[in-house]
């Protein structure tokens, strides 16, 4: 099962939540500053099972805009 992971990035001189996607001890942080859109990405890989061998590559289609929340 996927979880949303939370850290803290330095965007233009602030300290920022930022959101990424984690798993079996491993994670990808940072994808995202809004978490609601990460929620639902997250949420999106578990509803469609998602293998942990395709997440990296996922996580890299979100990142370049294949994502949307409608």
């Amino acid at each position: 099962m996927f979880y949303v992971v939370e850290t803290t990035a330095e965007v233009e001189g602030q300290s920022l939540p930022t959101y990424g996607i984690g798993w079996g001890g491993e994670s990808i942080p940072d994808l995202c500053l809004e978490k609601e859109t990460t929620c639902s990405f997250v949420g999106l890989c578990n509803t469609g099972e998602l293998s942990v061998l395709h997440v990296r590559d996922v996580a890299d289609d979100f990142l370049n805009g294949g994502f949307s929340v409608s």
